[in-house]
């Protein structure tokens, strides 16, 4: 079919319309072209078979091409132009020409196949690389080579495998447990795998590098021969973390050898496959980097300084290296003789043949197992370490170089000793001694490398007024290490130069010296005041106390030194106190305090400054009492206001008659006793009452008696017969000089008695309980309040205006839980005092509060509307002023009574403390 004679049906046509054209006898128009010629190139080979067909699939050319040639008039169309497959060369791609618009031409090239053909039983193949050519070519095992074959002269090798040792195959996937999973068929299969790991040696056994297997046509991929000990096949992915890696597998291995391809990017996605079995492989030598390998036959070397131990050492020579190599160390003052050996060229040794099993040397090389390599040079190496070389124990590296590159380095455990000395000072390298004192100085002083001898110690560079003993101490050198302590003592005189100054530790021995610095302080001379605790901490206005106090002298300060006393309250004055102190003693000492009349009262701290103290400073209270204007001897009282100054009340002494008491009463102003009497009572304890006028009202058991100022008497029987004693009931006197009280007549009734008349008034009867039920007026007594009307609940008061007659019921609420005292304003506004507040009831029965902690059990206004809150046996009465809400505490000693002054301020009787036998009368204003 090939060897026919065909004409174009284009040129068919053409001839048909012009015979038509002519039989017309008409002019012929001009031929219409159709066709198109194409050009076919071969090159590559002289010849290839060609077929060329049309669009449609029809044959068109079928026939050998050598070198080009051109196929004419063919009809306009697609052309797709195929070159038939020659022996060892790759066929090329079909080649499309496109022809509508004209001629063509197709090219087709052909390129010679490379490597060898893939076998799965062993490696084969041609290096390019001349180096390999007349090598050996072998595959790792962990401690050995499994087979190894010879490349011939012409780079070609063929390395027939063998089985593995079952101790080098490994599970094909990650194991549990790792950074790695994977995902697919066959993660059950307990099959494993050996990949045989290629090397390339000289033929005397010098490691040259590894070899790869390369898939033709790949720049990426290399081809893995793998043993497997039985059938797997896995299809999925690997998944790995830190770092990403991902690895796609499509793998199906049968028991024995097999190919596998891995192919990936930079990027650690890779792909795994099956070889398919028509892959050639090209073997590709990755030279080794050029390197010596050393190694000694000790792996410690032990040096003193200026001496010299020797060595047997081995050179191998990787990558192909050879010429001079110079050696060194990287310790200072550690040389070795000789300083450079000479490598011979490959082969040159005179080797015997032997098999590769034989080659394998004793180091690591890379990722491989082992490497390679038995052309070798042996020599004996000196080191000698100098006579002033540093102590070293740790690994040296001995190192090889080749000009300025270091091609190899052999790590190398080092004690390399030199004798010496040092000492250690105590933690922080600084020593305190003050003036007039000796300190020790313990030093530690270690010998090493077997140092023997004396060693002085000795301190210089010390501060003026200071000096320091010295020390020696013997080594015997004995052992590697030896340590004593000395101890030098350091004194400092009484002009010792205070500061800090930086000293020397000089330790000699040997020939060698070494020195440490020391820090030496002399600390200022200082010292430090205290306070007895046997100081009461109390004056009274317009009186003097004396207040011990102790100096001890610290740092060694010795002379005079003024004190001064600070924190006083105003009105009181200390002068300062000087005081002679002798170094490192305690000196007693004595000031004086003068308060005037009108100091300030309260509570304070006061404490002592001076010059060179050490601060801060012990400090002992103080408290400003109150003025004490008489002493009472001792009388038990009770006061209560009069019209000018207060009653007092002692005790009621039994008289004469049975029932009969005699009560003694005196009137006392600020300037003393104006009135002492006695009055007869009918009862041993009395309700002690004044009214608004200051008139004295006594409550008895039976009777009511009025005194005035002169000490006249008035008394009243409200009952004709009395149940109950009348002085167990509440009572105050109001403005019109009634007796308000709560009595049990027929019920529990709210009384008033006329002190004037002796007029007995029923005002209201109460369900309430007598014992409870308290009564309270304001200062001018138009205004009384009765509180406990709830049975002690306190949460209701009723208030009485005793002019008018009027009375309503007031609630207090939750604002008043357990009150501890009362007391009335002359607005007729109800305080009330609870743990942590002051509650005002105001006259119109709205309620406030103010925060405030003092523990009153008893309040009184005095005429200035003043609020004095006191505490029986407390030691602080409360000065509160409604006005600004400001609190001042004032210390009283141990409180036992106290009442208001009407023109403003409150008579205080009190004790120097609870037990004191004498009471004191003051003033508060």
């Amino acid at each position: 079919m090939s060897n026919m004679k065909t004409f174009p049906l284009s040129l068919t046509s053409a001839a048909l319309a012009a015979a038509l054209t002519a039989c017309g006898g008409s002019t012929p128009s001009p031929a219409v072209v159709n066709t198109s010629d194409l050009n076919i190139t071969v090159t590559g080979v002289n010849s290839a078979p060609v077929k060329v067909t049309n669009a449609a699939g029809d044959v068109k050319f079928n026939d050998t091409v050598t070198g080009s040639k051109t196929i004419t008039a063919l009809p306009k169309d697609k052309y797709t132009v195929t070159g038939a497959a020659i022996a060892n060369f790759v066929a090329p791609a079909p080649v499309t020409a496109d022809l509508s618009s004209g001629n063509g031409s197709a090219t087709l090239t052909y390129t010679p196949l490379t490597g060898q053909v893939l076998a799965l039983d062993k490696v084969q193949g041609t290096f390019g690389d001349p180096l390999a050519k007349g090598g050996v070519l072998g595959v790792f095992l962990s401690q050995s080579i499994l087979t190894s074959a010879n490349v011939s002269a012409d780079g070609s090798v063929t390395l027939p495998l063998t089985t593995p040792p079952a101790s080098e195959l490994y599970s094909f996937l990650p194991p549990a447990g790792s950074n790695c999973s994977y995902t697919g068929t066959g993660a059950g299969n307990t099959g494993k795998i050996y990949d045989a790991d290629l090397g390339l040696f000289s033929s005397q056994g010098d490691y040259l590098g590894d070899v790869l297997e390369v898939p033709q046509g790949s720049s990426t991929a290399v081809l893995l021969h793998t043993y497997a000990n039985s059938a797997q096949t896995y299809q999925g992915t690997i998944s790995c973390a830190n770092p990403s890696v991902r690895y796609v597998l499509n793998v199906q291995m049968a028991t024995g050898w097999n190919a596998l391809i891995l192919d990936g990017d930079s990027n650690g996605n890779y792909t795994m496959t099956s070889a398919p079995a028509d892959t050639r492989v090209q073997l590709e030598l990755k030279k080794a980097t050029a390197a010596v390998s050393m190694s000694l036959d000790t792996p410690s070397l032990t040096i003193k300084a200026g001496e010299s131990v020797t060595a047997n050492a081995t050179f191998y020579q990787d990558g192909g290296i050879s010429g001079k190599i110079d050696l060194s160390t990287d310790v200072p003052g550690l040389t070795i003789e000789p300083a450079s050996v000479t490598l011979p060229a490959l082969g040159t040794q005179n080797v015997k043949t032997r098999s590769l099993m034989d080659r394998v040397a004793i180091t690591a090389q890379g990722p491989r197992p082992l490497k390679v390599g038995t052309q070798k040079l042996t020599t004996v190496l000196t080191f000698k370490a100098a006579a002033e070389a540093s102590s070293f124990n740790g690994s040296m590296n001995l190192i090889a170089k080749q000009g300025n590159s270091t091609v190899g380095k052999l790590p190398v455990a080092l004690s390399l000793i030199v004798p010496s000395i040092s000492a250690a000072l105590p933690s922080g390298s600084s020593v305190t001694v003050e003036r007039y004192q000796s300190v020790p100085l313990t030093i530690q002083i270690t010998g090493q490398g077997f140092y023997k001898g004396a060693v002085q110690l000795a301190l210089t560079g010390l501060p003026t007024g200071m000096t320091a003993t010295t020390a020696t101490v013997t080594f015997a050198g004995n052992t590697y290490t030896e340590q004593q302590s000395a101890q030098i003592v350091l004194t400092a005189s009484g002009n010792a130069a205070v500061g800090s100054q930086n000293a020397q530790l000089t330790v000699t021995g040997g020939g060698k010296t070494t020195t440490s610095a020391l820090t030496v302080q002399v600390p200022t001379p200082a010292y430090v005041i205290s306070f007895p605790t046997s100081n009461s901490g109390y004056l009274y206005q317009g009186q003097s106390k004396s207040i011990d106090f102790t100096l001890q002298s610290v740092r060694g300060f010795s002379g005079p030194v003024t004190l001064k006393v600070q924190g006083i309250p105003q009105g009181v004055l200390a002068e300062p106190v000087t005081v002679q102190t002798t170094p490192n003693q305690k000196i007693n000492g004595t000031f004086t305090l003068q308060a005037n009349s009108a100091s300030t009262l309260g509570r304070t701290v006061i404490s002592l400054s001076g010059v060179d103290m050490i601060e801060p400073s012990s400090s002992t209270p103080i408290e400003i009492r109150p003025a004490v204007l008489s002493t009472l001897n001792n009388e038990p009282v009770k006061v209560t206001p009069a019209h000018d100054g207060f009653w007092m009340i002692g005790d009621a002494q039994a008289g004469i008659a049975q029932g009969q008491y005699v009560l003694p009463v005196k009137r006392i102003n600020a300037s003393g006793t104006i009135l002492n009497t006695k009055l007869n009572i009918d009862s041993s304890s009395v309700n002690v009452l004044s009214s608004p006028e200051g008139n004295l009202i006594l409550v008895g058991n039976s009777k009511v008696f009025r005194m005035n100022d002169d000490g006249t008497t008035v008394s009243f029987s409200p009952f004709s017969q009395v149940l109950f004693s009348l002085s167990s009931s509440s009572a105050v006197v109001d403005s019109q000089n009634k007796l308000w009280f709560y009595y049990f007549a027929n019920g529990y009734q709210l009384f008033t008695l006329n002190l004037n008349s002796g007029e007995l008034l029923s005002v209201r009867s109460e369900n309430t309980n007598n014992g409870i039920t308290q009564l309270y007026r304001n200062p001018v007594g138009d205004t009384i309040y009765v509180t406990g009307l709830d049975n002690g609940l306190q949460r209701q008061v009723r208030q009485f205006k005793t002019l008018s007659g009027e009375n309503r019921l007031l609630s207090i609420g939750g604002a008043n839980t357990f009150p501890s005292a009362y007391a009335v304003a002359a607005d007729g506004g109800l305080w009330i005092k609870n743990d942590t507040s002051l509650i005002n009831l105001s006259a119109a029965g709205t309620l406030s509060a103010v925060d405030n902690s003092s523990k009153a059990d008893h309040m009184v206004f005095d005429g200035n509307q003043i609020l004095w809150m006191t505490k029986k046996g407390g030691d602080t009465i409360w000065r509160f002023d409604p006005r600004t809400n400001q609190t001042m505490d004032v210390p009283v000693g141990s409180y036992v009574d106290s009442t208001p002054v009407p023109s403003g301020g409150l008579w205080v009787i009190s004790l120097e403390n609870s037990s004191s036998s004498n009471a004191y009368l003051s003033l508060l204003k």
